[in-house]
């Protein structure tokens, strides 16, 4: 009885240690070298979040992507990696971060670029190639795999959503262990049951076609926060009009509200924090 308590003990206590090592991870300071002007030149004229930032959060903006770079390797399956790929990356990676200061992603080492569509056993023969990212699975530990030519697609001018943004929530869900649609770390005390009801509703909006959202945010939970969090960020217009509640809880989830230049400090002004 006393080894199994002292096994029992010791468990728990690297399980702590661990968990304290994760926060202190994704914790750690920025780099202190300046970030090149070559990154903060495409950042500007590609990525129109990074765009509409003012110069002083720009600099935190980039200053993040620096420290997402040097912690994350970028790699190409069937294509080269350029340095406006690594930076699209590093922003889908940012976007919904930034308004949580210091955080950064405990659970990811690596992005790999494939050149085209993939099948879900990355099988070049599969005739069924129409995945464009994928994380977290079983064969993926602490690896994302996303679709070069969609992660560009995502940051043109007026698209509907992006798939990096979409890949990257999934991680935020997962961080608490699971990936269900309820991304605990984010939602403040009280509003877990709030948010998932307004998700079954949403899922059922979709269903009968009464939805802006794109059809496969119906598949469940997960994949129903991770399209809403793609349309919250590059169609929040839209979705402050045609879905004003789901809109508010989003806003209060990632602490920003898109609709403003400069998301993140626009939040903290209205909620005087």
């Amino acid at each position: 009885m006393d080894l199994a308590y002292l096994i029992i003990a010791a468990l728990l206590t690297l399980l702590v240690l661990a968990g304290f090592y994760l926060f202190w991870k994704s914790r750690r300071t920025l780099p202190e070298e300046p970030v090149p002007q070559e990154w903060i030149d495409i950042l500007n004229e590609r990525v129109r979040y990074f765009r509409e930032l003012s110069p002083e959060r720009k600099a935190v903006f980039a200053k993040r992507v620096q420290g997402f770079l040097e912690r994350v390797t970028i790699n190409g399956a069937k294509t080269s990696v350029s340095l406006t790929d690594k930076l699209f990356v590093a922003a889908s990676a940012q976007i919904p971060l930034f308004g949580f200061p210091d955080w950064h992603y405990p659970n990811i080492d690596e992005v790999i670029l494939h050149g085209d569509r993939f099948s879900r056993d990355f099988n070049p023969d599969s005739t069924n190639r129409n995945i464009l990212g994928m994380v977290g699975n079983r064969e993926l530990k602490r690896a994302m795999v996303l679709s070069k030519p969609a992660l560009h697609q995502g940051f043109k001018e007026h698209t509907d959503g992006n798939v990096g943004v979409h890949e990257f929530a999934h991680l935020l869900d997962m961080s608490d262990g699971e990936t269900d649609g309820s991304p605990d770390y984010y939602l403040e005390d009280g509003l877990a049951g709030p948010w998932m009801r307004l998700v079954q509703a949403e899922i059922r909006k979709i269903i009968r076609g009464q939805s802006l959202l794109d059809d496969y945010g119906a598949t469940n939970e997960a994949e129903f926060f991770a399209v809403s969090t793609e349309f919250f960020f590059f169609r929040p217009e839209a979705m402050k009009e045609e879905h004003p509640k789901l809109f508010e809880m989003l806003e209060d989830i990632f602490k920003q509200d898109p609709t403003q230049h400069d998301p993140a400090l626009a939040y903290r002004e209205d909620h005087g924090s």
